[in-house]
């Protein structure tokens, strides 16, 4: 892995830590929608990895039982 891209990785994962603690204060939940894992899956409430026109949907109805095609 080439320094700029470890580089570049831990900058966007630590910009990420300052939404932890106003996330957390709120009691808000995170849903990811994702093709893979990122920085922040460890911190989710629930991950969902694919294409968002397969995950999306099908999370959708899992919630709401109403989604029409």
């Amino acid at each position: 892995m080439k320094d700029e891209y470890k580089t570049a990785v831990k900058l966007k994962e630590n910009s990420l830590d300052h939404l932890k603690p106003l996330v957390a204060l709120t009691g808000a939940g995170i849903i990811e929608f994702n093709l893979e894992p990122t920085p922040l899956t460890p911190y989710v409430d629930e991950s969902n990895f694919g294409l968002s026109g397969q995950t999306l949907p099908a999370w959708w109805h899992s919630i709401s039982g109403n989604f029409q095609e």
